[in-house]
């Protein structure tokens, strides 16, 4: 069993409300747990055009977490061009 996770944080622009800002990460969130990968909102709540999303999965497969991390980060990228960066990430094997 392998356990893999990222830190992603999302520069969103020029939000001007907390509404605003729930209408771009909601759908990131909602498509990356329809993927069967746990994800939510862990960091920056205060601060309105930037956010910080978790996203976590188990697989007994590096190269699946691997595939399947690249497929969050290319969403991410999709929802927010060129506004993504990871802040960390790893694999542990327990």
């Amino acid at each position: 069993m392998i356990v893999g996770w990222m830190e992603i944080s999302l520069d969103l622009g020029e939000c001007r409300s907390l509404k605003e800002k729930r209408s771009m990460i909601r759908p990131i969130i909602e498509r990356v747990r329809r993927m069967g990968i746990s994800c939510a909102e862990v960091g920056e709540h205060e601060i309105l055009n930037g956010s910080t999303i978790g996203v976590t999965l188990v697989s007994g497969s590096t190269s699946v977490i691997e595939a399947e991390l690249r497929k969050v980060l290319d969403l991410c990228h999709e929802i927010c061009p060129g506004h993504v960066r990871v802040l960390s990430e790893d694999r542990i094997r327990p």
